[in-house]
């Protein structure tokens, strides 16, 4: 439990240093990018394009992208880039550009419903405003639809900057609550959101 906390609180400071920028910049994490965790690990935070280039897979990643569009079907050809028209979708994807719409500059996002119910929260049928928001996503990067991709969600935060979509940013803030800290209530009688 304590090591989950100390990650979104990595997740949080973070995204603070992403907030309103174009791209991450890796240099600024401490090179290598990765990021310092309060107990002296480190999480890798990449874009789209680094992940592509070949991130190895099987460990803990912060990524950020726009919400492009899902998969239907059972492989990347199967990429569509929209809203879809006929129930929740399981995944998303994810670009660095808000308007990309080829499959192979995309990485695709798991969206289980054990848990906090990921799907629920951002699949894209239930949730039109969230094409193109701009994510980070902390999560588990592993082969999914034979690429990599992210296949466990642990948390993510929408981002604002003003891009070219149509999304808002959808909740504008963090995870599961308004006061942008992820794990925190937003209930006005709880003392610190804790």
């Amino acid at each position: 439990m304590l090591r989950t906390l100390e990650k979104m609180a990595m997740l949080l400071a973070l995204t603070t240093l992403f907030f309103g920028c174009e791209k991450i910049d890796l240099d600024e994490l401490g090179g290598s990018g990765s990021g310092e965790g309060a107990d002296g690990d480190s999480t890798p935070a990449y874009t789209v394009a680094d992940i592509l280039a070949g991130v190895e897979t099987e460990q803990s990643v912060l990524v950020t992208g726009y919400i492009v569009g899902y998969i239907k079907g059972t492989s990347l050809s199967g990429a569509q880039f929209g809203l879809p028209a006929d129930g929740p979708n399981a995944n998303m994807l994810l670009a660095d550009d808000p308007a990309e719409t080829d499959p192979s500059r995309t990485m695709p996002v798991k969206l289980s419903t054990s848990g906090d119910n990921w799907r629920e929260l951002l699949n894209l049928y239930d949730n039109p405003d969230y094409l193109h928001a701009r994510i980070c996503i902390f999560g588990y990067l592993n082969s999914y639809f034979r690429v990599a991709g992210i296949t466990d969600i642990f948390d993510y935060e929408f981002l604002e900057d003003g891009g070219s979509g149509s999304g808002g940013g959808g909740n504008g803030g963090g995870g599961h609550n308004d006061t942008g800290t992820p794990g925190a209530d937003d209930d006005p009688g709880v003392v610190d959101g804790r």
